[in-house]
């Protein structure tokens, strides 16, 4: 039960195959960004921060247009402890999200769960209103330009 149990607990509901311990998204799809995205995830919901680094990485280095491979780099900057860096990536990340509602089953959902799980929880919360409050900003500038400018 262990392995594939944190495996299940580490996909969840975003992704249904687990990576298996030989990690085959790093060794035969390193060009693949969905695939390097999903790793990082992985290990994101496994607690191994660090070694999600790498994984997010390139999957940003393939697609920098994917909300969720820069969302991730601010997750690992975060999760390991530096939230100046993780607010880099997210500041770049509100710009990218399409709808409220990507913003609430997206980087809020991934805030809250880091919160129950009890990862950087004061680093986390402080995040989440920041970038709760640039979303609303930017969600209601857009607003105003599609109504000709009137508040």
């Amino acid at each position: 039960m262990g392995h594939t149990a944190s495996a299940r607990e580490a996909y969840g509901p975003r992704h249904r195959q687990a990576p298996g311990r030989r990690r085959p998204g790093q060794q035969f799809a390193p060009d693949l960004a969905d695939v390097q995205g999903a790793l990082c995830w992985a290990l994101i919901r496994l607690g191994r921060f660090a070694e999600a680094r790498g994984p997010t990485e390139r999957a940003h280095g393939l697609d920098a247009t994917d909300l969720n491979w820069t969302i991730n780099l601010g997750h690992v900057e975060l999760l390991t402890g530096d939230p100046a860096a993780a607010w880099r990536y997210y500041a770049e990340a509100v710009a990218q999200v399409p709808s409220a509602a990507v913003f609430e089953q997206g980087p809020v959902a991934d805030f809250e769960l880091f919160i129950a799980k009890g990862w950087q929880v004061k680093a986390s919360r402080a995040a989440l209103a920041r970038m709760r409050g640039e979303f609303a900003r930017r969600d209601g500038a857009r607003k105003q330009e599609a109504g000709g400018g009137k508040p």
